[in-house]
């Protein structure tokens, strides 16, 4: 399986399409396009899906220690 596409279906189940399309400033269209193959993020995006991604597991870790 492709990890963007697992990567941002993670981040839409925390923030939703709207918040992760927010926080990437890209259109909520884009977020399904990713969503279901049609495209794929840009390196920018891609780079920040894996820093938004990464900043959330790092907080729910210091959370439950």
């Amino acid at each position: 399986m492709d990890m963007v596409n697992d990567i941002t279906k993670a981040l839409v189940e925390i923030y939703s399409v709207e918040g992760v399309a927010d926080r990437l400033s890209v259109t909520v269209n884009t977020i399904y396009r990713w969503l279901r193959g049609k495209s794929r993020p840009r390196p920018k995006q891609e780079d920040l899906l894996r820093k938004l991604y990464d900043e959330h597991r790092e907080s729910n870790n210091q959370i439950n220690q």
